[in-house]
């Protein structure tokens, strides 16, 4: 007698492929690889569930069990096929569409080329409520991709990241080899004009390779890898384009532009991997002065002082990777901590409103000179507290490096101490901050308002570096970290930016987030 075994509780493609089933939640492994939907498992305790025991012999032939067409329905379809020829008489071309049945014809299905454009397009506005929506530093990337041939790096890398992002959203596997092929293309065509003269400083190679990095951010970094690398390899290109652009890519609107969209990821990269900032960055923010664009008056500060924090966010690190004198250690830690607050209260003079924790938390309904604040000035406060975050970090090693090595006296320990209770504060009620932009810039589905905007690809760009650093905080309490977590799961699952859930640079000593 056949063995046929216990009925199986897998999902339908496990027990149409007659292959184990993992049963995870929500869906199997095999479904997710082939990308398909999982239709759940079966439960069965239920009564109505009726197992049948099948051998070779239960199988009967197709045609036993194929269902006849009734008159009915050879009626309706003779009827449908005169009313097509009566619609078609006039057409001479259509005389052997005429000998089929109607029921068979079928419009062919609109190829996914035609949306990809559009929906990156609308993907990287930045979005204001209550008006229409703006690029902000994007504003040149409609000019620049309409000017561009169908063959052009920035073309294809306009494609890669659009199949990439709708890949993820979808699951389709024929997208997945759309994005792989437009990426290869685009990284062949970067090439050839990153080694001409004449196109290295055009502003359409320059917006290639910041296209390139949404494209790995996009795509993430598995578990079995270190950190985005092809990410940070790009931003390595970002920075020497700059410096070989020079002082003329300031001469234009759309050269300022593209200079603020690619030193922002410059400097969140400089974060990551604790490296300092460019030396050309002091003179790079003097020729952006010149222009007194709304950019130009918030923007450059704001990237300016986030190199100001970078700067003593490196020192603070080098000082524990170098591992120096041990007697210049509280010194030079009593100097790093003033300049940290030198620099907070400058950053609150400038912006115009309360820089300095925990004496203000910033909620949704926190104004700025009497207003709500807009969705920009949200990701600006976020910027600003995502670089102080990581300041804090690296300060409280110090610290912790100073009781170990400096052998304090008792009164320096004392001072070590206070130190490292106000860092831990600072950072909690800076992650606060961060989480408590969370509603607005990445609402709930179901807790969504109906004059809520739509959350897009550029809203998600930008705060994956902020909740990424409290997720990743040694001195946050539990519930911020699940919160952020949380939050970081749905960037990836829901929204499609999956290196919110990718791994990130080796901890073993560069200490990043």
């Amino acid at each position: 007698m056949v063995n046929t075994g216990h009925p199986s509780r897998g999902c339908d493609t496990c027990r149409k492929r007659r292959v184990k089933c993992d049963l995870r939640r929500p869906g199997c492994e095999r479904c997710e690889k082939l990308g398909r939907p999982c239709s759940g498992y079966r439960d069965l305790d239920q009564p109505d569930l009726i197992v049948r025991v099948m051998t070779p012999a239960s199988f009967r032939p197709a045609s036993w069990t194929r269902t006849k067409p009734t008159d009915e329905t050879k009626s309706r379809r003779k009827s449908d096929l005169e009313k097509f020829k009566g619609d078609r008489k006039h057409d001479n071309n259509s005389s052997i569409l005429f000998e089929k049945d109607p029921l068979l014809i079928r419009q062919a299905p609109e190829s996914w080329e035609t949306h990809v454009m559009p929906l990156i397009m609308s993907q990287l506005m930045a979005q204001v409520p209550g008006t229409t929506r703006i690029y902000g530093p994007l504003a040149c990337f409609p000019t620049l991709l309409k000017a561009a041939d169908s063959r052009s790096s920035l073309y294809l890398a306009s494609y890669a990241v659009g199949y990439a992002y709708l890949a993820n959203r979808t699951r389709l596997s024929d997208l997945v080899l759309s994005h792989r092929g437009a990426y290869g293309k685009a990284l062949n065509a970067l090439s050839l004009a990153i080694h001409q003269p004449e196109t290295q400083k055009d502003d359409s190679t320059l917006l290639t390779v910041w296209l390139l990095s949404l494209y790995e951010l996009i795509l993430g970094t598995p578990e079995s890898e270190e950190g985005p690398l092809n990410w940070n390899t790009h931003g390595k290109a970002l920075a020497g384009l700059l410096r070989t652009r020079g002082r003329e890519q300031f001469r234009s609107r759309k050269g300022c532009q593209l200079f603020l969209l690619a030193y922002h990821t410059i400097q969140i990269q400089c974060f990551q991997t604790n490296k300092p900032p460019p030396t050309e960055a002091i003179d790079w923010f003097k020729y952006f002065d010149d222009w007194e664009t709304p950019s130009s008056r918030v923007m450059a500060p704001l990237l300016s002082f986030s190199d100001d924090a970078l700067r003593i966010s490196w020192r603070a690190w080098s000082r524990v990777q170098h591992q120096g004198s041990p007697d210049r250690i509280l010194a030079e830690l009593r100097e790093i901590v003033q300049a940290l607050r030198d620099l907070e209260r400058s950053m609150e003079y400038h912006f115009g409103y309360k820089i300095v924790c925990p004496l203000w938390e910033m909620t949704a309904n926190t104004t700025l000179k009497g207003q709500r604040l807009t969705f920009m000035q949200l990701h600006l406060c976020n910027h600003i507290d995502a670089s102080l975050l990581r300041v804090y970090h690296n300060v409280y090693h110090l610290l912790l490096y100073a009781v170990k090595f400096a052998s304090p006296s008792i009164d320096e320990y004392k001072e070590i101490a206070s130190l490292q209770e106000d860092n831990i504060s600072m950072t909690r009620a800076r992650a606060s901050r961060v989480l408590a932009t969370l509603p607005d810039l990445l609402p709930e589905k179901e807790k969504r308002r109906d004059d809520t905007v739509e959350v897009n690809l550029a809203d998600i760009t930008r705060l994956i570096w902020p909740v990424r650093i409290v997720a990743s905080s040694p001195v946050v309490q539990e519930r911020q970290k699940t919160m952020a977590k949380d939050a970081l799961r749905r960037m990836g699952h829901e929204m499609g930016i999956m290196q919110a859930v990718g791994t990130y640079f080796p901890s073993t000593n560069a200490k990043p987030f």
